[in-house]
């Protein structure tokens, strides 16, 4: 742990994005405790999902740089990550255009 970290200055939390067919995107989310989290912040988001690898929610301290200036960042575990697995019916890059399309456009879901 860093010297100087508050764990409870910050907040982590799992929401779900609704992708165009219907299903529900995990998106795990980090920001400052008192952070607004309506769509006025700004947002740092990434995410992969293909060949049974995702990425995954972990901790790391170069986030808290972003995070400390009020941006939120978010993760979103995409399909074709082992928790999405067998999702659908589409090739992968149909999928991640389409989960980023609709994350792209639901930002006040953020």
């Amino acid at each position: 742990m860093p010297r100087g970290f508050d764990p409870q200055a910050y907040v982590a939390q799992l929401v779900f994005a609704p992708a165009e067919d219907g299903e529900s995107v995990p998106v795990s989310l980090l920001y400052k405790r008192g952070a607004k989290v309506d769509g006025s912040a700004p947002l740092f988001i990434t995410g992969y999902g293909a060949y049974g690898y995702a990425a995954e929610a972990s901790f790391a301290t170069n986030r808290f740089s972003l995070v400390d200036r009020g941006f939120v960042f978010a993760i979103a575990h995409v399909r074709g990550a082992p928790t999405k697995a067998g999702v659908g019916t589409r090739t992968e890059s149909s999928a991640r255009s389409r989960t980023h399309s609709a994350i792209s456009s639901s930002p006040s879901a953020f």
